[in-house]
């Protein structure tokens, strides 16, 4: 009996061996054993990243950033020489994201920064500007883009029937440069708040830059004649809201 027992345990000893190393070949020829950690889950065949991981796609045909030369790419670089996610490679050129820091103004800290707070259409009219040798050294390279809005009511400062808001955009060197500023829609009318901006070139127009932090101190106004506030910080939105109705 003891040796029927042992035979048996030998047995099932031999047939887990040999299930583990089945499973072990499977993995090495490219089939899955199952866990996020697979290459299978993270990537598709064609070279593109899963959607539900993130929604960049970036094909096998496409150069890779790191064979492009460009300030762009240097400037996104960490400390291992690899270009981070905020340039990244879409249709054969790198989209130079630039995320801003940004304080956090109140309504009232809003007000009293800015140089210009009006209601204004956007018609679609735009520039592109780029600076030359005489910028401050942080806009070297850099591309600007010009929208001209005309104002419509104004709650503080003085302005022209045409005003250049400027935020970073446009093409170039090969380079798509982006931030996180709102882009003005065409026949869309805004309430904003804009301080004075930079030049960057010699003889520059005159314009204004919107602050920092996405929608921060501008308003979509819907076609009702209210403002959409699903950006705007909920304790701001009332005392937004009353200078908004006291011009419009």
């Amino acid at each position: 009996m003891k040796k029927i027992i042992s035979l048996l345990i030998l047995a099932a000893v031999l047939l887990s061996v040999s299930s583990c190393k089945r499973a072990s070949e499977l993995d090495t020829e490219g089939v899955p054993t199952g866990g996020a950690d697979t290459a299978c889950e993270q990537q598709n065949v064609n070279g593109e990243t899963n959607p539900d991981t993130d929604a960049l796609t970036v094909n096998d045909n496409e150069p890779d950033s790191n064979d492009t030369v460009s300030d762009a790419a240097e400037r996104n670089k960490d400390s291992a020489g690899n270009v981070t996610d905020s340039a990244k490679i879409v249709d054969g050129m790198i989209v130079d994201s630039k995320l801003s820091s940004y304080i956090d103004y109140s309504a009232d800290e809003l007000e009293d920064k800015a140089s210009v707070i009006m209601i204004c259409r956007y018609d679609g009219q735009e520039v592109q500007v780029l600076p030359d040798e005489t910028a401050p050294a942080s806009y070297a390279g850099e591309s600007f883009i010009d929208r001209y809005v005309t104002p419509l009511k104004v709650a503080k400062g003085s302005v022209t029937d045409s005003v250049a808001i400027r935020t970073r955009g446009g093409v170039r060197d090969n380079i798509i440069y982006s931030s996180d500023e709102i882009t003005l829609e065409k026949g869309r009318s805004y309430f904003i708040y804009l301080k004075e901006g930079t030049s960057v070139r010699e003889n520059d127009n005159p314009h204004y830059k919107m602050f920092s932090g996405g929608t921060q101190g501008c308003a979509l106004i819907l076609d009702d004649g209210t403002l959409d506030m699903t950006y705007i910080d909920p304790d701001d939105a009332d005392e937004i809201t009353q200078l908004y109705n006291s011009i419009k």
